[in-house]
């Protein structure tokens, strides 16, 4: 049963990125605000879990701090998302079981 909600929710993630890069084409990037250790959540959870079980994703406490944020919530959802999978490829590609991806924001 949980897999076919993992299926279900990573069909559904495919489904609003096109619908998403529909939307941009013809318009411009959607701004939306949101919640950034949410947005890291959300994106893992699109991630594949043999990718996922190698990297252990640790959302710093910046993120929080930082509050709501105005962003394009789609494009930083893939970004977030290919920054695990490449984190996790990393530790595969150099012959680790596990490692850790530290996530954190600084304001300039």
């Amino acid at each position: 049963m949980n897999a076919m909600v993992r299926e279900l929710t990573y069909a559904q993630a495919i489904q609003e990125v096109l619908s998403h890069q529909t939307r941009q084409a013809r318009s411009g990037a959607v701004i939306e605000t949101v919640s950034l250790p949410d947005l890291v959540e959300q994106s893992a959870e699109l991630v594949a879990p043999e990718l996922l079980q190698r990297v252990a994703i640790e959302v710093d406490q910046s993120l929080a701090e930082l509050g709501p944020v105005r962003v394009a919530r789609l494009s930083l959802k893939q970004t977030f998302q290919n920054l695990i999978v490449n984190a996790a490829e990393a530790i595969r590609a150099a012959g680790r079981e596990r490692g850790s991806l530290r996530i954190s924001a600084e304001v300039l």
